[in-house]
């Protein structure tokens, strides 16, 4: 939620903007228009500061991509279903005895960096491996275990807490720390309230009570293939829909950004001195006056044509291997 309402804020802001340097384009205000284009210049920058965390999520997932499409090009269902019935097990059995667990399953996103502190683990996930973990005398049992590909990878790690986390005062630390890493990533965060015995999932800022194992169930499943869908599950339409809000918005900012720099209706007028060459010039024929050598060419196109090539490279060239006796060459008609 924090970081749509901060998209959401940024794109109003930008469409505002756009819109005040376009009108002063229609009417000729110079002035004004020359401020703004100065401030777009920067405005990439802008961006890349303002929206870093999710530059580095989209090429942390780009980076990914290829290991997922390679695992789903080798089998039709992915290997992590078999967790659904481990995870809900161990989970009814820490509700009903009222002990206190934050669980992670790792989505797509990279968690590296969003983790503190932990052990190393690396062991196959089970039932008696939870239950261990969470139990009171465990070193790691007020942190947060991370469970990627059947593995529990990691235990007693401290997560992010919520960056809006006044929010939800009402909660405990491990729902604040769980909708800190769910505002970060699309990980699947479980946590078991050790006061009430309660179960709750949260996953992309939703927070979602449990009150039953089959609701449970179905959670975990739809995340699992989620992650790694079936093949043939997902048809075009899915890929289109997916996102919208995002997809929405970096194709105005693209247009924005065309009408800014793209974009360019007047045209300006400019002259140049460039150097004549010869070519071609007969042994027969001999230059017996001098040679003109610069001529002032006036060439007309738009302000971002002239920015875009250099004036250096420009030369005249003129070919007189077709002169003849009795003619007279004029660079008039060059």
């Amino acid at each position: 939620m924090v970081q749509t309402l901060r998209i959401t804020s940024c794109f109003w802001g930008i469409i505002l903007l756009g819109t005040i340097y376009t009108v002063a384009r229609l009417f000729h205000l110079y002035l004004t228009s020359m401020v703004f284009q100065g401030f777009f210049a920067i405005l990439l920058i802008a961006l890349v500061v303002i929206f870093q965390e999710e530059i580095r999520r989209f090429f942390e997932r780009l980076a990914t991509w290829g290991s997922i499409r390679k695992i789903r090009g080798k089998v039709g269902r992915p290997p992590q279903h078999k967790d659904v019935e481990i995870l809900v097990e161990s989970i009814a059995d820490l509700a009903a005895k009222k002990i206190g667990a934050l669980i992670v399953l790792q989505g797509r996103d990279p968690l590296g960096r969003h983790l503190k502190g932990g052990y190393e683990l690396d062991g196959i996930l089970s039932q008696p491996l939870l239950a261990s973990i969470f139990d009171v005398h465990s070193i790691g049992h007020d942190g947060a275990v991370i469970i990627d590909k059947s593995r529990v990878v990691k235990f007693g790690c401290h997560l992010p807490l919520s960056l809006d986390a006044n929010k939800f005062a009402r909660l405990g630390l491990r729902h604040t720390a769980a909708l800190g890493l769910s505002e970060r990533c699309d990980a699947l965060c479980i946590v078991v309230s050790e006061e009430r015995g309660t179960i709750t999932t949260i996953c992309e800022e939703q927070l979602k009570v449990i009150d039953n194992p089959t609701k449970l169930s179905m959670i975990l499943e739809k995340f699992y293939e989620k992650k790694s869908p079936s093949k043939g599950m997902q048809p075009v339409s899915y890929w289109v829909k997916k996102n919208t809000v995002e997809k929405a918005v970096a194709i105005l900012l693209a247009l924005v950004l065309w009408a800014t720099f793209g974009y360019q209706k007047e045209s300006v007028q400019r002259d140049f001195l460039l150097p004549i060459e010869y070519r071609n010039i007969s042994s027969e024929w001999e230059i017996e006056e001098s040679r003109i050598n610069e001529a002032t060419v006036t060439l007309m196109g738009s302000l971002q044509a002239f920015q875009l090539f250099d004036p250096a490279t420009l030369k005249i060239s003129v070919d007189i291997s077709n002169l003849k006796e009795g003619r007279r060459l004029s660079l008039s008609g060059i």
